[in-house]
């Protein structure tokens, strides 16, 4: 704890167990910190001294004071490329710093999908896609569903690890694709969170959440390669994109 004997002044050593105790994941983004009189109890320091441990991390965007509730941990801003070709999420997780993981929560053989899934997989009628259906994660944070419907040609999907790697770089090892989305045919819409939703990204029901539908296509084949329908982004991280 705190060492009043050290040479490292004391605000210093109380913004040090605050970062420590946010990295290690005692206090979650947009979680609320217990109050200056509280910290002063724990750590047995003054209030001068945990104001100004909290006004540094507020300097540097760790904290956030809202008047008359308190501090808080700062939300991290998730950026989410809006561009011409099509990144996993694994990548656009690489690109925001984080840890994308993933659970995996149906993958089936649809053996009657609907007349608009076959028409934009170009696929005649009567025929079967694949859906799999996976809960994303960025820094172990819930962020979004994915839903994704594929023709048959990618069944081997069926028996790999989807949950450990990324779909997209385990697609392109096994058919070497250039996988890109269609222009034209991608929406970003505001919803609200049912009830599956909000139990799965851990937010209230009827949380507004960012819903976007697309089409990725195989571009060496030219042809569609499978529907994209994710949903969430919602008060847990931020959502930017990026042109």
């Amino acid at each position: 704890m705190i060492d009043s004997n050290s040479i490292t002044p004391l605000y210093l050593q109380v913004k040090e167990h605050i970062l420590a105790d946010i990295h290690g994941g005692k206090y979650q983004p947009s979680g609320r910190l217990p109050s200056e009189k509280e910290l002063a109890a724990m750590y047995n320091v003054s209030m001068i001294t945990i104001r100004r441990a909290i006004s540094e991390l507020v300097e540097e965007y760790v904290l956030q004071k809202k008047q008359g509730k308190g501090t808080f941990v700062t939300k991290k801003s998730f950026s989410r490329p809006y561009s011409q070709s099509a990144l996993s999420f694994t990548e656009i997780c690489r690109t925001n710093g984080m840890q994308a993981s993933a659970k995996l929560l149906r993958r089936e053989v649809m053996p009657a999908p609907s007349p608009d899934i076959l028409k934009q997989l170009a696929l005649p009628e009567g025929s079967r896609v694949l859906l799999v259906e996976r809960l994303r994660y960025a820094d172990e944070i819930p962020i979004v569903i994915e839903r994704n419907c594929f023709p048959m040609d990618y069944a081997f999907l069926m028996d790999l690890d989807l949950e450990r790697q990324s779909m997209y770089q385990l697609i392109r090892e096994h058919k070497e694709v250039d996988l890109r989305p269609v222009i034209g045919q991608r929406f970003v819409t505001i919803a609200k969170a049912d009830a599956r939703i909000a139990k799965y990204l851990k937010i209230r029901e009827s949380t507004p959440v960012l819903q976007y539908v697309g089409l990725v296509w195989e571009m060496l084949e030219d042809r569609p390669a499978h529907t994209s329908y994710q949903i969430g982004y919602g008060e847990q991280m931020d959502f930017a994109l990026c042109f």
